[in-house]
Order: structure tokens, then sequence, then C-alpha cells
């Protein structure tokens, strides 16, 4: 239980430190307007639906490098291969999430006009949407660096990098979007720059350690091939399964 513990409750900290940057993205639309409110909260659902389709997918990263982990217990050599796959299978993965989430993302407008939005929230919903689509693939890149980092036990560091990211987010979508007066777009911009420089330094990070240099994505690139992203839709592909059969 001590240990459970011990793994669990940077992470949980880091989810509630996650809930306090949606707050403050909330309080800052509240002080742009009341249709700014609206747009903002039906933009963030639009996201949101798309990220969690990447993140479910791509997410998979922490169980695949988890079980390779545990192989490279009794088999050393072969485990760190199975994790140096699984990062590069991620990396393929959230380059082609991250383009298929974009495009979908452009067809939203024409989703929310058959839902009957108003014509004029929906403008200012995808101004706002339109700015935080380019926070997908320093997120997603996030997970996988999460994935590698909770596997092997480092948890703390998940925690700063949460602190950091709401340290960087709360200024900069505040100068954008007041200072500036970008508005909606500048809180999307904001969260998006935030991910980017968090991802950079975190990566920065992980990957001048000891215990992870070796599975960089840059560490033996003649190991990449598209065939890396089928354990991961396989993943998928199971879960929803489970999901569907627990329901029967």
């Amino acid at each position: 239980m001590k240990n459970i513990l011990k793994l669990a409750f940077p992470l949980i900290i880091s989810q509630l430190i996650a809930m306090a940057l949606v707050l403050t993205d909330v309080w800052m639309m509240s002080r742009i307007s009341v249709e700014a409110l609206a747009a903002g909260g039906l933009g963030a659902s639009v996201y949101f639906f798309a990220f969690i389709i990447g993140s479910s997918t791509v997410g998979c990263v922490a169980n695949l490098i988890a079980i390779a982990y545990g192989q490279r217990v009794a088999r050393r050599r072969f485990g760190n291969q199975q994790i140096r796959l699984a990062v590069k299978g991620a990396v393929l993965l959230t380059i082609i999430m991250t383009v298929v989430l974009m495009l979908g993302i452009s067809y939203a407008p024409h989703i929310l006009e058959m839902a009957k939005q108003p014509d004029d929230i929906i403008a200012l919903s995808m101004q706002y949407v339109g700015a935080l689509k380019w926070a997908i693939f320093p997120s997603l890149v996030l997970l996988i660096l999460r994935g590698l980092t909770s596997a092997l036990g480092n948890v703390r560091s998940i925690m700063v990098m949460s602190v950091i990211t709401v340290i960087l987010n709360v200024p900069i979508s505040y100068v954008l979007a007041f200072s500036l007066n970008m508005k909606l777009a500048g809180l999307g911009y904001g969260t998006a720059i935030a991910a980017l420089l968090v991802m950079i330094g975190y990566g920065f990070w992980v990957f001048s350690q000891r215990q992870y240099v070796g599975f960089a994505p840059w560490y033996r690139v003649n190991e990449y091939s598209i065939t890396l992203i089928n354990p991961y839709l396989k993943w998928v592909c199971l879960s929803q399964w489970q999901q569907c059969w627990s329901t029967v």
C-alpha cells in the first residue's frame, strides 16, 4: 500500500493542477465577455473530444512500456528494445493522430451548425479552437514522456512538470488575451505555447537522464517502421471490445 501511494500521490496532484489550469482559463474567459465564456466552453468541448481520441490511443504507451519493463527483468536487452520500440511507435502515432485530429477540427463548424448553435458563438469558439489545436502535438508528446517516466517509477517529475505548465500558461495566456487584445485566440495560443515549452523542457530533462537516454526517439532511427503503431491499434480495439462486452 505504501508503494502504491508513493506512486499515486504525485499523479493525483498533477491531475488537480490540471483542473486548476481549466479554472484559470474559465476565469479569463469570463473577464472577456459572457459570449466569450459561452464560446470558450463550446470550443473546449470540441477540442477535448478530439484530444480524448488522440490521448486514449497514444496513452497506451504507458501500458506497453510497463509490460516491456517487466520483460527487462528476465531479458534486459530484449526489454530495452521493446521500450524503445514502444516510444518510437507512440511518436509515429502522435504525428498521424495530430494531422487527423487537426483536419477533423476544421470540420467542427459544420457539425456545430447542424447542432443549431448560434453563428456568432460558433465563430468565437472556432477562434479559440483554431489556436488551441496547436497544443495537440506537444500534449500528446508529453503523454509519451509521462508514460515513460511513470512506467519506470519517476512520477515526481510529472507533478513538477504539471506545476511548471500552470506557471507558464497563466501569464502567457493573460498577456496574449488582454495585453495584446487577442482575447479567446490568445487563451488558445497561450495554452499551446506553454505546452510546447514544457514539452521541450521536459523532453530535454528526461533524455538527459542516464536511465532514459537509450530510449530517446532519435536513438537508433533505423528501428522506425509504420508497423510499430500496430500494438497501439490492437490495444485500443481490445479495450473497446472489453468495454462493449462488459455492457452486454
